[in-house]
Parts: C-alpha cells; structure tokens; sequence
C-alpha cells in the first residue's frame, strides 16, 4: 500500500520559507534606500546682516558705558519675541522761569528718554527762536548710552546725536539770552525735535516776556535830581540793566561843578532812594 502525504503542510513549510526571503529582500532595499545618495544638495541660505545691526553698540562705545552686565545684555541680545523697540514718547523739554524780562536768561532742560526695550540712536536738535541769543549749553547726567558723536553748536542751534540702551537717558542744560530788541508781552515758544528712522517727538516749552522784575534780573531806577543843580549838564543817558543788574550813567557839560549826587530808588513812589556821590 502506498504512503500518503498530508499536502496542507507542504503548502505550509513553503509559505514560511517565501515570506523568510520576502523579509530579507525588503530589510536589503531599506538598507540600499538608506545609504543611497540623493544626489547634490541645494546650496545653503546665504547669511544675512542683522535688522537690528545699526542698534547695536560697537566695542569701542561699549567700552566707554558704565559697567554693566544688564546694559551689555540688551546691547547685543535682541530676540524677536521679546522686543518691543525704543520709545523717545516720554522726553521732556522745561524752562527754569515762566516769565523774563528782554535781557534775561532762560535755561532749558532737554531730557531724552528711551522707555522701551532695544536701543535708540538718533539726534536731537533744538534751534533757538529768533527772540533768544545762544549762550551756553551742559550735559547734566547719561545713564545707559553714549554721547558720541555729542554736542554740535552752529549759531542758534543745538544738536545732540547719540545712543541710548531700553531705560537709558541723557539730561542736559541749554542757556539763552533774551534779546533786549523784544516786545514786552511776546511768548517765546521753543522747541526741540529728537528723532531716529522710526519715531519723532516736538517737546516744547513757552516763556512769557514780561516788564523787568525788581530785585531780580533788573534793576528799575528813577532819576531824581542833582543837588545842587549844576550848570551846563547836557545828554545824560544811562544804559538799560543787564541780567546783572548793571548799567552806566553818563552826561556831558558842567565844567563848574565840583561833584554829583545821585539818588536812585527801585520803586514808583521813590521811597527811601539810595543816595550815590
């Protein structure tokens, strides 16, 4: 009698042994994929300068700021999600006096505030109304920038041009002179323009022009009389007071006299005058 083989395990052991080398053929044509070269790659994105370059402070400007690891930080670390720029909205400009008289001084406080977060580089120019004479100018206090390239005066104008970090300020003093040609009641409105690329403020400050005030910048007198009267007195004059309070008293003639005495007094109705010989 003849053997009879079951077939179904045939079919069995040569299902197993096609998928073992189905396995092996895949894991092969992974590992080719993998090592394949996928030909020439695109050249890489060439490197662009910062938009913040300009912002940041050189080596030599750093060198030259107090030292501070916060002030260095926000010099040269600008991220996208953390800043906000610089803000110049809070700078202020002020006068020492509301009212002067045509001679006085007036000396104006600028302050340049930068409240935001990165740096603020520009300048500031302040040009003198007609009725003022320049006369002087002072950096009080900078925290936080450089005043380089600094102060430039050309006539009546005066500009600031620097670099200030987020928090930073720069206070200085500006002094001017009241022409003695002004009217009394004239407003003298002066303003100054600190700007950079992006942003502009106009603070101002107004000064009234008023009669000479006693016993401050001028010295109100009358002339009384000479006693005695002497002979041949002709073109007296006398200079208007400055800020100092000085003036000079001149005249011609009067050859036969042998001295003056002149009596002064700060008031209209002449009260206890001040006697000169």
């Amino acid at each position: 009698m003849k053997e009879v083989k079951p077939i179904a395990n045939s079919w069995r052991t040569m299902v197993l042994i096609l998928s073992f080398f189905l396995a092996i053929l895949f894991v092969l044509a992974s590992v080719r994929l993998m090592s394949a070269d996928d030909g020439p790659q695109p050249d890489p994105t060439p490197d662009r300068e910062s938009p913040y370059q300009e912002r940041v402070l050189s080596e030599r400007e750093l060198l030259q700021m107090e030292p501070s690891l916060e002030q260095y930080m926000s010099a040269h670390l600008l991220m996208d999600d953390q800043l906000f720029g610089s803000d110049i909205s809070q700078s202020t400009k002020e006068a020492d006096r509301e009212e002067v008289p045509p001679g006085g001084e007036i000396v104006y406080t600028i302050v340049i505030s930068n409240s935001g977060d990165s740096q603020f580089t520009g300048v500031m120019t302040d040009e003198l109304p007609s009725e003022l004479t320049y006369v002087s100018h002072d950096l009080v206090e900078i925290v936080g920038g450089v005043s380089n390239p600094g102060f430039f005066v050309d006539g009546n104008t005066v500009t600031w041009g620097g670099a200030l970090v987020g928090g930073g300020h720069i206070e200085f003093d500006i002094t001017a002179q009241v022409n003695d040609d002004v009217a009394v009641d004239t407003m003298i409105v002066n303003t100054a323009a600190i700007s950079d690329d992006l942003q502009s403020v106009t603070p101002s400050a107004s000064v009234h022009v008023v009669e000479g005030e006693m016993g401050t910048s001028t010295l109100p007198f009358i002339i009384y009389g000479f006693r005695p009267d002497p002979p041949d007195i002709t073109n007296f004059s006398s200079t208007r007071p400055n800020s100092k309070n000085e003036f000079t008293v001149s005249w011609t003639g009067g050859q036969k006299a042998t001295g003056y005495e002149l009596e002064m007094a700060d008031n209209p109705e002449f009260n206890i005058p001040t006697v000169h010989n």
